[in-house]
Formats: structure tokens, sequence, C-alpha cells
């Protein structure tokens, strides 16, 4: 199950969903309604889960569109069936719904010990159908594996209840990236990939099993200048010049995905090697030391390759003290996007 949330972890979540589907996926997950109907409108078609939060009021898109969707508790459940309810009694499908199982995220779902309601609801409505059943890992990426282990012990303590009763929970799935890769036992009927399959892992401990990243970002300086010594930099001089010093401008800043966390930190590519950000990163400019004179319309490498240098995601997330996530699902709509390497029929 290609998870596409967030715009495809901003890399475009039609573009993504139409390269995973190509490439053997079953179906696709999204956060909200907004996403799935995003995609549907996009052309994108198949299995589609919304595994956060449905509101009443959209539950006419989900029936019409065939969008599944997470079921989180009793009172939930009863707004989705009463809302399904008209749909169904003039003939539409039942709507597919996912029980939620919070096995300790803490987050979205019913507890284990609290889902008697939403169970007891889901086996007797006609305007709902119980498709699956599904919790997350909070900690399938970290060393120790206890914690993954406890969830999946909850997890299957709580299955094994619903099939003692008489009752079929559907496709079942836990496995997030991390778990995935190293948990075998959380596989079950699905996977639930997200990160991994844009070539990233979840934490930078794991053991890379051959993942390369999908997204490079390009730009290129759009003026070059020398400064004199002592010359303050950007807004507020957090960095002067010790001697002469070329720099060059990058028409990007934090509107375009750089974090401003990056200011005086971070590095970009020029001419095939890391050069350092002087000064605080702009909303839509950002400057660099260069080691020599520069030109207009040099290639600055923001994330990717440069001869032989590379930068990726976790590179910046280290400097921002943050997760390469954070950094992929920054880059917004003001970027144009190039994906290559597609089919004629547009995959």
């Amino acid at each position: 199950m290609g998870v596409v949330k967030a715009d495809g972890y901003g890399h475009g979540a039609v573009e993504a969903a139409q390269t995973l589907l190509a490439a053997g996926a079953f179906g696709l997950a999204v956060a909200s309604v907004e996403e799935a109907l995003f995609l549907r409108e996009g052309g994108i078609r198949g299995f589609l889960l919304v595994m956060g939060y449905t509101p009443r009021e959209t539950v006419a898109d989900m029936i019409r569109q065939r969008i599944s969707v997470a079921l989180l508790d009793e009172d939930h459940g009863r707004e989705l069936a009463e809302e399904a309810r008209p749909w169904v009694e003039k003939g539409a499908p039942p709507l597919p719904v996912h029980l939620k199982v919070d096995t300790g995220m803490s987050r979205l779902g019913v507890l284990p010990q609290g889902a008697k309601g939403a169970v007891s609801l889901l086996g007797d409505s006609p305007y709902l159908h119980w498709e699956g059943t599904f919790t997350h890992l909070a900690r399938a990426d970290e060393r120790d594996p206890g914690p993954t282990h406890e969830q999946l012990e909850r997890f299957q303590q709580f299955l094994h209840g619903l099939r003692l009763k008489g009752l079929h929970p559907g496709m079942v799935h836990a496995a997030n990236t991390g778990a995935a890769l190293q948990f075998p036992g959380a596989r079950l009927d699905a996977v639930r990939v997200g990160i991994g399959l844009y070539g990233y892992l979840p934490s930078p401990h794991l053991e890379n099993p051959g993942l390369r990243p999908v997204m490079a970002v390009k730009s290129r300086l759009v003026q070059v200048k020398r400064l004199p010594p002592g010359t303050p930099v950007s807004y507020g001089g957090t960095y002067r010049t010790q001697e002469e010093e070329w720099v060059g401008v990058v028409p990007l800043g934090y509107a375009e995905g750089i974090p401003r966390l990056l200011s005086n930190r971070g590095h970009f590519l020029w001419q095939g090697q890391e050069v350092p950000i002087r000064g605080r990163v702009c909303m839509n400019l950002t400057i660099l030391s260069l080691p020599r004179e520069g030109k207009r319309g040099d290639e600055v490498v923001l994330l990717g390759q440069q001869g032989d240098e590379v930068l990726d995601a976790w590179d910046w997330a280290r400097w921002a003290d943050t997760i390469s996530y954070e950094i992929l699902t920054g880059f917004g709509g003001r970027l144009p996007r190039y994906h290559v390497g597609k089919r004629e029929d547009g995959r």
C-alpha cells in the first residue's frame, strides 16, 4: 500500500501514485479526505484509504468515489453510518471502513480495551463494510525492538479476540517502512510503506537495503559579487566577511522549503563541492559563500549529486535539527517538478 500523503512526501502525489501503481502497488493510502479527492481528480483509480479523520459531511464523496476510510471510535462510526444510510438505501454499496486500533501511538484510533462499541457497530450496521483493521507502530525505526513487539502483541491479541467471537477483521495491516524492513511479523496482509518508497530510511542508523533518494532539488545562481572584509550578509548581519569573499545568490528561500534553521549552518553544492550558506535564509533568497568567482546561471544543487559530492535530506535534517520527512514535505507547490522516466502513457 503506497503512502502518498503530504503530496507524495513532497514529490507530487499524482505522479507518485501513477509510478507506484505501475510498479505493482495494490493500492494507496493518504492522510486526509482532501488528499484522496485530489488523487481521484487526477485520474487515480483503485484501492485508496484515508488513514486520518473523515468528517461526516464528506461521506457522500467517499461513497461516490469508492474511497475507504478509517473508523476511529464508536461515535465516529455512528456518524459515518448515519451519513452512509441514505446512499445505501438508494442502492449504493456500504461505506468501506478500516477499524483503527491504538496499540501504543496514543494518537488516532480506538483503544483495544474500549473497542466493544465500535466492533459491535461494525458487526451490525448494514451501512458500513468492515473492510480492514489496522494499527500504527510508533517506534519501529528505533534500535530497541521491545516497544514494537509489545504493540504487535497487543494488536494480535485484539485480532484473536475478534476471531474468537466469529468476527472477521478484513485486511489486516500494521507495518510502516521501519516495520516492513525490520519486523517480518508486522507485514500481515499488507504493508503501508511511505518514506522508503522515496528512497529514504525512517532513521539513518537502519541498514540500507539499497534505497536511493528519488528527489533532486536544483537551482541556479542569479547574482555573484565580491564583498569587502567586514561586510554584513543578509538580515540581521549574523555573518560578516572576514576577508574579501565571493558570494552567490540562489532564488529560493524558506517559502520554497529551505528551513531558516539552515542559516549559517547548511551547505549546497556548486561546481562539485560543498559551499556554505552565509547569513539568514530569506523568504525567497539564500546566499552562499563561493571559494572563487562564479557566474550567473551556474547550477546549484540543494539535494542530489554534483560531481562526486552528494547531499540528501538527512544532511539537511542534521543541520536543521529535524528529520528527513520534514525536509522532503517542506518543498511546496511553488517549485516546479520534473518527473523523469515517464512512459508515453504518463507513467
